[in-house]
């Protein structure tokens, strides 16, 4: 026996069975990772997405996820998430079949959860839209968690908060807004305007008790295709019908014309008609002059949305929204047609 064991023969069959027990226990590993890589096929990453969706109460966001397209809607949409927040329930932002964004609900989805006192310390979590562009617009974003840094050019949202009035932020803006639109560093008195009454406008939409501490956001968002710059600026006070310095501008619009309507009251203030023919005492000159700003040319596309009414003020069309809005929300856009100077 001893003799087999030595023989040439023997030695090759038993390397041959060697190699083939370690070729079969390789595949046998293999198939255990592929297997634990994927279930039915499935990849991990999306096996770990699947997980978190079942943990958290998953929200599907409208697809167009538009503040000044879809009002409405973002609007309902805002709300559950804070319904299901007040029940102490975790949710998921879920983001994942968005097919249209605009900056504008942007800004709004961080002012809510980036919000301690709505949020109240319940887990909230959030997924990006499966589109790429739109993937990358949310990421440079920072809603669910910073990623990259104002510096960097490739980042076109800037996202500020703050409680009051900042001239070197608006500066800011207008510096890096300028240098995409005209190519160059400029001037934009009218913008910078704009931006510091919508700053101020933050304590006067307030209520009494909560004066300085509301807090603004602004997003500044470059439309590559259409080289435009979008800003919008939301305060989350009251809104402008409710605040308690409007009472007394309303009562008298009531009693003098017989204006109840908010989207008239809004007119009236824009364009300070009663209020200048009458003396009705109105102090909010915000407004009026960030529409001088559009009359001007100084930007495009002025829109405002507060309480019941969204006014698109380029083209004098208020609407009354189903839904209201608590809070002040202003959009304009800069482009190469509007005035600025070196």
């Amino acid at each position: 026996m001893k003799k087999l064991y030595t023989t040439a023969e023997y030695k090759k069959r038993n390397t041959k069975q060697a190699k083939d027990r370690l070729k079969q226990r390789l595949s046998s590993k293999e198939k255990v990772k592929k297997k634990r890589g994927t279930i039915d096929g499935v990849p991990i990453e999306e096996q770990r997405e699947r997980s978190l969706i079942s943990q958290f109460e998953s929200l599907p966001a409208p697809s167009n996820f538009s503040f000044v397209e879809n009002t409405v809607a973002i609007l309902s949409y805002l709300e559950l998430i804070i319904n299901k927040i007040k029940h102490r329930k975790p949710i998921l932002i879920n983001l994942k079949e968005i097919t249209h964004l605009t900056n504008d609900a942007i800004v709004l989805l961080l002012a809510v959860v980036k919000n301690p006192a709505i949020t109240k310390g319940v887990p909230i979590k959030g997924n990006y839209p499966k589109d790429d562009e739109l993937r990358k617009i949310f990421q440079e974003s920072g809603v669910f968690g910073a990623n990259g840094t104002d510096n960097e050019h490739k980042n076109y949202i800037l996202t500020r908060q703050n409680k009051k009035a900042e001239g070197g932020i608006a500066n800011e803006m207008i510096k890096r807004a300028t240098k995409i639109v005209f190519g160059q560093e400029a001037r934009c008195p009218g913008v910078y305007r704009a931006l510091m009454e919508s700053m101020a406008n933050t304590c006067y939409h307030a209520k009494p008790t909560q004066i300085g501490h509301e807090t603004w956001w602004l997003t500044v968002y470059h439309d590559k295709a259409l080289n435009k710059v979008s800003f919008a600026f939301i305060d989350m006070g009251v809104g402008i019908f409710k605040s308690s310095k409007m009472s007394g501008f309303r009562d008298n619009l009531k009693s003098f014309f017989g204006i109840t309507d908010n989207r008239e009251v809004l007119k009236e203030i824009i364009s300070g008609r009663k209020m200048s023919s009458t003396k009705i005492p109105y102090r909010g000159k915000g407004l009026p002059n960030i529409y001088k700003g559009l009359e001007r040319n100084y930007y495009s596309n002025l829109k405002i949305i507060s309480n019941d009414v969204k006014a698109d003020l380029s083209t004098d069309k208020y609407e009354r929204l189903s839904k209201e809005f608590s809070g002040t929300f202003l959009y304009w856009e800069l482009n190469n047609t509007n005035r600025w100077t070196s």
